[in-house]
């Protein structure tokens, strides 16, 4: 087979191959959590999940009539939508101040002039829980969502607006302490230079999530930056509750504290994911019973459940990060999208989740007209975050559905921009 045939085999269905990567992720982390142990249900859902979504593929991809369905333009003008650039500009960054000045404080200021691990851990639980679901919703699409388009599409379509949205964009996505929103926002742009062969450029987006995981994991771990004996005064003179873990290896040198923050993005990308699949797959059934779909927080209220009682994710926590726990911090263990499912009904979960995501994949496809490189650029980080979220959260307030719609909006201005 010629190599551009192979190329094109791949591009021709970018979001499945991509998908298939970050399970062999899953698996490699879930081998060393278990071993082979919980292998065959993964397998499964692998085999539904591929066999449906090519045999979908086979029977609509030649169908006119289902194209049609998803060609609709929209009314607006490229001249309307340029003029709108700026606009959403100062609304991006407008929110980002306004969410500040609702915080309070700026959590990486404050987290960096703290010792105590715990408190840390608790300044960033507060930002999530924060009074006003709309602030909180709002910040998830603005960060997972509408920043990463727009810078995209400034970078193709207005260096200077660009510029002026990154700034403050790496600010507030650092003040926030998420290690995924700093990597998130640049992800869209990191895929377009790979696509175009622009290494130069590519190594500069590369840079600022990388540089920036390593100031957050410097800040959110006190060991990293000051001596065992300067954390234990620092928690006796703000007479904390609790004492600093005597396990905690402290390291002087540069060089050992940088190999420390490296080796956590490491176990972050590589085993953390398959590690959290182990952990639910030891839990359900045997610790924790099959919800039979009170595990949906939508469901839950209308087969009359309290969801509370059946939110895995954070019973999981409580049983796999006990010490945390026992301080009074809350917790999520967020897992691949189709444990959820398992959760809730096993086996025949798995591949309910299989077949719902081969039509999602194949809806996509439509929607795009099977443009390869604009589905892997705004498409290929959810992917990766299906290992790590349940597909309605990635829909919803993960902000996929968002981008979707941006690109629809937008896709005047992106025709002829990427190839």
């Amino acid at each position: 087979m010629k190599l551009s045939k192979i190329i094109k085999f791949i591009k021709d269905d970018i979001l499945v191959y991509s998908y298939f990567i970050s399970l062999i992720l899953v698996l490699f982390g879930l081998y060393h959590h278990s071993n082979f142990k919980y292998f065959p249900p993964i397998i499964i859902y692998i085999l539904a999940f591929a066999g449906f979504y090519f045999l979908v593929k086979k029977i609509i991809g030649s169908s006119d009539r289902y194209l049609s369905m998803f060609s609709i333009k929209t009314v607006f003008t490229k001249e309307l939508l340029t003029k709108s650039l700026p606009f959403a500009v100062i609304f991006c960054i407008l929110f980002m101040i306004a969410h500040l000045f609702y915080l309070g404080h700026i959590p990486l200021l404050t987290s960096y002039f703290s010792l105590d691990y715990y408190k840390i851990a608790f300044i960033r639980q507060s930002i999530v829980e924060v009074d006003l679901s709309m602030v909180k919703y709002i910040s998830a699409f603005m960060l997972k969502a509408i920043v990463p388009f727009y810078l995209l599409l400034l970078l193709l379509r207005n260096k200077k607006l660009f510029f002026i949205l990154l700034v403050p964009s790496v600010i507030y996505a650092l003040a926030l302490m998420q290690k995924s929103y700093i990597v998130g926002i640049f992800v869209p742009c990191i895929i377009y230079f790979i696509v175009n062969f622009d290494f130069k450029k590519l190594l500069f987006f590369i840079m600022l999530p990388l540089l920036g995981n390593y100031l957050l994991v410097f800040v959110t771990n006190p060991q990293l930056r000051a001596t065992k004996s300067d954390i234990e005064t620092y928690i006796s003179q703000n007479k904390q509750k609790y004492t600093v873990d005597t396990n905690i290896v402290v390291r002087e040198s540069l060089n050992d504290k940088l190999n420390v923050a490296g080796g956590a993005l490491v176990e972050r990308v590589f085993l953390t994911t398959g590690y959290v699949v182990g952990y639910w797959f030891d839990a359900v059934p045997e610790k924790l019973p099959y919800a039979k779909g009170c595990g949906y927080h939508f469901l839950a209220p209308i087969i009359g459940c309290d969801f509370k009682e059946y939110d895995y994710s954070r019973l999981i926590y409580d049983k796999t990060h006990i010490k945390e726990a026992a301080k009074g911090l809350k917790g999520t263990v967020t897992v691949a999208c189709f444990m959820y499912d398992y959760a809730n009904f096993g086996i025949l979960g798995l591949v309910l989740s299989a077949i719902i995501l081969a039509l999602l994949m194949n809806f996509i496809n439509r929607i795009f007209n099977n443009d390869f490189a604009w589905i892997i650029a705004l498409n290929g980080l959810f992917i990766l975050w299906l290992t790590s979220a349940a597909l309605s959260t990635t829909l919803l307030s993960g902000g996929w559905g968002i981008t979707i719609l941006l690109y629809w909006v937008y896709k005047k201005l992106l025709e002829n921009k990427l190839n």
